[in-house]
């Protein structure tokens, strides 16, 4: 009753940090299962992307209701992770306690530089005046003004790049363009990697749709949802025919995950992107320390 309580504590915790910064919980959840759980690999693996799914599911209906999800993208993107997903699913019957504590503990490590960099750039690009350079845009771009700049459909389109534009339920502006082709790519590959190791993919989908792709850090978190919605489902449901899915585990985590989700998104509302980046780095840094100082027994 104590484990199962605390199982649901953590769901909580993990449902409304993971949506806040919109990972899904999934580096999270592996971790804490490696550390607190007597489950087997495989069953760890199966049993995150299982409460990462419900997780996702209760995140995107938040995000759904406060309008910030590009629903095009994120079906595109969602539906190229399932090739990879079913590739996926196949490889961690190979995994052992160590060899999945390690790379876990390289890969948050890895992506907490990358953010860290990453972010640090934003913020430097951010602090320099707008002037009239227009990337990509020519000659023609060079000779106009601000008002130009702050116009994005004065700009010329780029080849493979295509533009969304819609206001959220707060009537919040979004306006970007991004190269649909390297989005999909890129999901192919992600839906390998994210679901064999369990973390739905959230973790490297919202930096990779932000510093890659460049969407807006709420719309990607957001859209990171929706489309890990999608690409867990399908994972959780081979993962349940192969039996690894713990429901002991899955339920009350679930239910802590499902109603933390709920209180996530209303708080990423209120936080600036660079917030949200810089509490990614924080939960990936910790985390990939505890991993690797200390080895599990």
């Amino acid at each position: 009753m104590t484990y199962a309580l605390m199982l649901v504590g953590f769901g909580l915790a993990v449902g409304g940090y993971g949506t806040m910064i919109g990972i899904g919980g999934g580096p999270l959840i592996v971790p804490f299962l490696i550390l607190f759980s007597d489950l087997t690999p495989q069953e760890i693996v199966g049993t995150s992307l299982a409460i990462v799914f419900l997780n996702v599911f209760s995140g995107t209906i938040a995000y759904l209701k406060q309008g910030r999800i590009d629903f095009v993208s994120g079906t595109k993107f969602g539906l190229a992770t399932i090739p990879g997903a079913l590739l996926g699913t196949m490889i961690p019957q190979f995994f052992s306690l160590n060899f999945l504590t390690n790379v876990f503990g390289v890969l948050l490590l890895a992506l907490t530089g990358f953010v860290l960099v990453s972010t640090a750039r934003r913020e430097k690009a951010a602090a320099v005046p707008k002037t009239a350079v227009v990337v990509g845009a020519g000659s023609a771009g060079r000779d106009r003004g601000r008002e130009g700049l702050d116009d994005p459909a004065q700009e010329r389109p780029q080849p493979g790049f295509v533009t969304r534009d819609f206001e959220d339920s707060g009537g919040e502006r979004f306006t970007y363009s991004f190269n649909e082709r390297i989005g999909i790519g890129m999901s192919l590959g992600i839906g390998s990697f994210a679901t064999m190791l369990g973390i739905g993919g959230g973790i490297i989908h919202v930096p990779a749709l932000v510093h890659v792709l460049r969407f807006p850090v709420h719309v990607a978190a957001a859209t990171a949802h929706y489309q890990l919605a999608i690409a867990s489902l399908f994972g959780v449901l081979l993962y349940f025919m192969y039996g690894w899915v713990d429901i002991p585990t899955a339920i009350p985590a679930g239910i802590g995950v499902i109603v933390g989700a709920q209180v996530g998104a209303r708080i990423s509302k209120r936080l600036s992107g660079t917030i949200i980046l810089r509490l990614l780095s924080l939960a990936l840094l910790g985390l990939s320390m505890r991993l690797l100082l200390w080895p599990v027994e």
